[in-house]
């Protein structure tokens, strides 16, 4: 697939040069490399945010342990945006994501 090609098509939607930039840094890593380890990570990130919420302290009962709570879920929301960074400077769009995640569910 030429390089134009990858950026008209929905399923690699990432830009031409974020694709030769991350060439040059990673030498063992291809498109669908990134987006699988992106895909996880989201995944494994979101899982971790939503099992925090269950277990919120109360702000009134233990005001410490309600700190140290609020404390990591402000580090998991950094997380998150982090990696929505990441997905926006390689151009990969959400959709192409899902795509790959149900392409190996298959």
């Amino acid at each position: 697939m030429s390089w134009k090609e990858q950026i008209d098509s929905p399923y690699d939607s990432w830009n031409y040069l974020g694709k030769d930039k991350m060439k040059a840094e990673y030498e063992y890593l291809d498109i669908d490399d990134m987006k699988t380890i992106l895909l996880d990570q989201l995944r494994q990130t979101e899982s971790r945010k939503f099992q925090h919420n269950i277990y919120q302290p109360s702000k009134l009962e233990d005001s410490n342990a309600y700190i140290v709570w609020q404390q990591q879920k402000q580090l998991l929301e950094t997380q998150l945006k982090q990696l929505k960074k990441t997905m926006n400077e390689l151009s990969i769009s959400k959709e192409a994501l899902l795509k790959l995640l149900e392409d190996s569910k298959k």
